[in-house]
This record gives structure tokens, C-alpha cells and sequence, in this order.
């Protein structure tokens, strides 16, 4: 599945949050989400939402040095 960053740009005298595809965005702030192909071509057709593309995935490192 497809992980994205989206940032959700409220239309003027909308909520500046909303709860879409499952997942909840907060005007202009990035949102890193996994989501299938399907819905990923929803959102990017959406104009309510800017993709930044894949979302690089936080690795941990618990090895110990």
C-alpha cells in the first residue's frame, strides 16, 4: 500500500479539521498515511488535498552501540 504525506487545505468558512479515508487531517499540517492504490487516486484527484508523495517511513534503531 501506497504511504503518502497529505496536507489538508480547508476551504474558506470550512472546519479546519476533518476525518477522511479513515484518518484525521488538521488544516496545512502534514499527515503521514497508508492507504490503497484506490483510495491514494482518490485523494490526489481531491482538491481539498495536497499529496507531498511517498512518506518515508521512521525506522527505529534499538541496536545497542
Amino acid at each position: 500500500m501506497p504511504k503518502l504525506t497529505v496536507i489538508y487545505k480547508a476551504p474558506p468558512g470550512d472546519s479546519k479539521v476533518t476525518e477522511a479515508f479513515g484518518h484525521v487531517f488538521h488544516d496545512g499540517k502534514p499527515e503521514d498515511i497508508e492507504v490503497d492504490d484506490a483510495t491514494a487516486a482518490k485523494i490526489k484527484a481531491n482538491p481539498v488535498f495536497q499529496p507531498g508523495g511517498k512518506a518515508e517511513a521512521k525506522e527505529h534503531d534499538d541496536r545497542k552501540k
